[in-house]
């Protein structure tokens, strides 16, 4: 084969793994996503540890992690602290549990999906509360899913255009326009997104921060590779780093919840909804309690 050709084969053979890897990353990830090692707090003086991981139904493949709370008020603090991804409280006659679909979608469902079973089990009405939902116009988590997404494609191959449009700069001004770049770019997510096109309320200054973090975090990642390997194959490793593990590794997004969301009011307070329940148990709702302006708290993705 001639020497001119060699480089495309070369090209060729890895973006075809990467293509395949890449496709089943993503997809082992977003059609069933399965929790390993979730903590969940249980607050209860009758419901032992070892029977409510049995009520959730943990299969092999998935880890639930137990932790007991002497009190409601600390279960909660937990929560909003993202120490915790729900919890049961157990009243004794009626019981709480308590998801956060902001902290973690498809975990929530997950618990709220178990509702009725725990319902069965403990033999009282269980009502689910969402200490912290989604907003009505990200019902499903993706634009938190998407947008650091952007934000760090758009730090390496910010990187690669400077480095390549711009050859001569030295390593110090580099490092300079990663910076200048990275804020300027993280200013515009935001900008665009919660103010301009109001998709989402974000706290513009905390957010516009920790975009520009991790574009320059993504710029520098590719930047040490090709100080490693050099320039022509530093996007490589850079890619599979933060595309191809990393981002599948956080769960991905899944299907929306399939319980029927209420259409009242968009402002704060809370909503009961009723949930399915198997026929011969009491019914089971479900309470939203929708805060008036989203915290950084609330908007984490763990």
């Amino acid at each position: 084969m001639p020497g001119t050709h060699r480089p495309a084969l070369v090209v060729t053979l890895i973006i075809a793994i990467v293509s395949a890897l890449f496709a089943a990353s993503y997809s082992l990830a977003i059609a069933d996503p399965k929790p390993h090692g979730v903590p969940i707090g249980l607050v209860s003086s009758t419901v032992t540890a070892a029977e409510f991981r049995t009520m959730l139904g943990e299969p092999p493949a998935t880890t639930f992690q137990i932790i007991a709370f002497p009190t409601e008020a600390r279960a909660l603090h937990a929560i909003d602290e993202q120490e915790i991804y729900g919890a049961l409280v157990d009243g004794g006659t009626s019981s709480r549990l308590y998801i956060s679909s902001a902290s973690g979608d498809s975990v929530a469902r997950l618990l709220e999906g178990d509702a009725p079973v725990i319902e069965a089990a403990i033999g009282h009405p269980v009502t689910v509360v969402d200490k912290h939902p989604l907003t009505a116009s990200d019902p499903s988590g993706l634009v938190l899913f998407y947008v650091p997404l952007v934000a760090v494609i758009i730090g390496f191959l910010g990187a690669v255009q400077t480095r390549t449009n711009a050859p001569k700069l030295t390593l110090r001004a580099e490092l300079a326009w990663d910076v200048a770049r990275s804020a300027l770019a993280a200013f515009a997510i935001v900008l665009t997104i919660s103010i301009l096109l109001r998709i989402m309320r974000l706290p513009f200054f905390p957010s516009w921060g920790v975009l520009a973090l991790t574009m320059l975090v993504a710029g520098m990642t590719y930047s040490a590779f090709r100080v490693l390997i050099g320039a022509r194959w530093a996007l490589l490793p850079t890619w599979i780093v933060f595309v191809l593990i990393s981002n599948p590794a956080s769960g991905g997004r899944s299907r929306r919840r399939s319980s029927r969301r209420s259409t009242s009011s968009s402002g704060g307070g809370c909503r009961p909804e009723r949930l399915s329940t198997p026929s011969g148990t009491s019914r089971t709702f479900r309470t939203t309690c929708m805060p008036s302006r989203i915290s950084c708290s609330s908007c984490g993705s763990w």
